[in-house]
Protein backbone atom coordinates (compact mmCIF):
# COMPACT_ATOMS: atom_id res chain seq x y z
CA UNK A 1 0.00 0.00 0.00
CA UNK A 2 3.23 2.08 0.45
CA UNK A 3 3.08 2.76 -3.50
CA UNK A 4 -0.65 3.99 -3.11
CA UNK A 5 -0.12 6.32 -0.37
CA UNK A 6 3.22 7.52 -2.44
CA UNK A 7 1.34 8.29 -6.19
CA UNK A 8 -1.45 9.94 -4.53
CA UNK A 9 0.85 12.34 -2.43
CA UNK A 10 2.96 12.75 -5.91
CA UNK A 11 -0.43 13.22 -8.05
CA UNK A 12 -1.89 15.59 -5.57
CA UNK A 13 1.82 17.72 -5.90
CA UNK A 14 0.79 17.84 -9.71
CA UNK A 15 3.29 15.12 -10.68
CA UNK A 16 1.35 12.78 -12.47
CA UNK A 17 3.83 10.64 -14.11
CA UNK A 18 5.80 9.93 -10.84
CA UNK A 19 2.13 9.08 -9.83
CA UNK A 20 1.67 6.88 -12.70
CA UNK A 21 4.90 4.37 -12.06
CA UNK A 22 4.23 4.17 -8.41
CA UNK A 23 0.76 2.59 -9.02
CA UNK A 24 2.48 0.58 -11.75
CA UNK A 25 4.48 -1.19 -9.75
CA UNK A 26 1.76 -1.48 -7.67
CA UNK A 27 -0.23 -3.00 -10.47
CA UNK A 28 2.10 -5.27 -11.44
CA UNK A 29 2.00 -6.83 -8.32
CA UNK A 30 -1.62 -6.76 -7.88
CA UNK A 31 -3.11 -9.77 -8.10
CA UNK A 32 -6.96 -9.29 -7.23
CA UNK A 33 -8.63 -8.18 -9.86
CA UNK A 34 -10.51 -5.53 -8.48
CA UNK A 35 -7.28 -4.29 -6.70
CA UNK A 36 -5.83 -4.25 -10.43
CA UNK A 37 -9.25 -2.29 -11.87
CA UNK A 38 -8.53 0.23 -9.12
CA UNK A 39 -4.76 0.99 -10.06
CA UNK A 40 -5.37 0.91 -13.70
CA UNK A 41 -8.10 3.36 -13.24
CA UNK A 42 -5.54 5.55 -11.02
CA UNK A 43 -2.76 5.18 -13.92
CA UNK A 44 -4.78 6.36 -16.56
CA UNK A 45 -6.66 9.86 -14.88
CA UNK A 46 -2.16 10.24 -13.54
CA UNK A 47 -1.23 9.16 -17.92
CA UNK A 48 -4.32 12.26 -18.76
CA UNK A 49 -3.14 14.69 -16.75
CA UNK A 50 0.27 13.87 -17.89
CA UNK A 51 -0.78 14.12 -21.32
CA UNK A 52 -2.72 17.70 -20.65
CA UNK A 53 0.65 19.22 -19.04
CA UNK A 54 1.94 18.46 -22.25
CA UNK A 55 -0.68 19.95 -24.25
CA UNK A 56 -1.77 16.42 -25.88
CA UNK A 57 -5.17 17.22 -25.32
CA UNK A 58 -6.92 14.41 -27.18
CA UNK A 59 -4.54 12.04 -25.52
CA UNK A 60 -6.38 13.44 -22.29
CA UNK A 61 -9.38 13.49 -23.38
CA UNK A 62 -9.56 10.05 -24.33
CA UNK A 63 -7.78 8.52 -21.02
CA UNK A 64 -10.25 10.65 -18.92
CA UNK A 65 -12.85 8.89 -20.57
CA UNK A 66 -11.64 5.51 -20.28
CA UNK A 67 -10.64 6.01 -16.33
CA UNK A 68 -13.98 7.45 -15.63
CA UNK A 69 -16.10 4.79 -16.91
CA UNK A 70 -13.23 2.13 -14.76
CA UNK A 71 -14.43 4.37 -11.89
CA UNK A 72 -17.91 3.97 -12.37
CA UNK A 73 -17.49 -0.21 -11.80
CA UNK A 74 -15.62 0.48 -8.54
CA UNK A 75 -17.13 0.99 -5.17
CA UNK A 76 -17.96 4.40 -2.63
CA UNK A 77 -14.47 4.12 -1.53
CA UNK A 78 -11.49 1.76 -2.14
CA UNK A 79 -9.18 1.56 1.01
CA UNK A 80 -9.31 5.02 2.95
CA UNK A 81 -9.52 7.03 -0.51
CA UNK A 82 -12.57 8.77 -1.58
CA UNK A 83 -13.30 7.48 -4.73
CA UNK A 84 -16.90 8.82 -4.85
CA UNK A 85 -15.11 12.09 -5.05
CA UNK A 86 -12.60 11.31 -7.65
CA UNK A 87 -15.07 10.11 -9.94
CA UNK A 88 -16.72 13.41 -9.71
CA UNK A 89 -13.51 15.08 -10.17
CA UNK A 90 -12.51 13.17 -13.26
CA UNK A 91 -16.16 13.52 -14.66
CA UNK A 92 -15.87 17.14 -13.92
CA UNK A 93 -12.67 17.08 -15.98
CA UNK A 94 -14.07 15.26 -18.45
CA UNK A 95 -16.93 17.39 -19.16
CA UNK A 96 -14.59 20.57 -19.48
CA UNK A 97 -12.09 19.27 -20.99
CA UNK A 98 -14.15 17.75 -23.71
CA UNK A 99 -15.83 21.49 -24.92
CA UNK A 100 -11.87 22.70 -24.28
CA UNK A 101 -9.02 21.02 -23.05
CA UNK A 102 -6.81 24.15 -23.57
CA UNK A 103 -9.13 26.06 -21.08
CA UNK A 104 -8.56 24.02 -18.21
CA UNK A 105 -6.57 25.20 -15.04
CA UNK A 106 -4.68 23.53 -12.54
CA UNK A 107 -7.51 24.57 -10.08
CA UNK A 108 -10.16 22.20 -12.60
CA UNK A 109 -7.77 19.34 -11.60
CA UNK A 110 -9.10 16.50 -9.34
CA UNK A 111 -7.33 15.79 -6.06
CA UNK A 112 -7.35 12.13 -4.64
CA UNK A 113 -8.75 12.61 -0.95
CA UNK A 114 -8.69 9.93 1.93
CA UNK A 115 -12.44 9.52 3.06
CA UNK A 116 -13.33 11.01 6.64
CA UNK A 117 -13.41 9.38 9.64
CA UNK A 118 -16.53 7.65 10.54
Amino acid sequence: MRDIAEGVRLFNDGLFFEAHEAWEHQWLRAADPDDKEFLQSLIMIAGALHHWTKKEYAGAVKLLAKSASKLEKLAVYRGNIDLQGLKDGVLDLAEKMSGCAPCVTEQDLPRIRERAAA
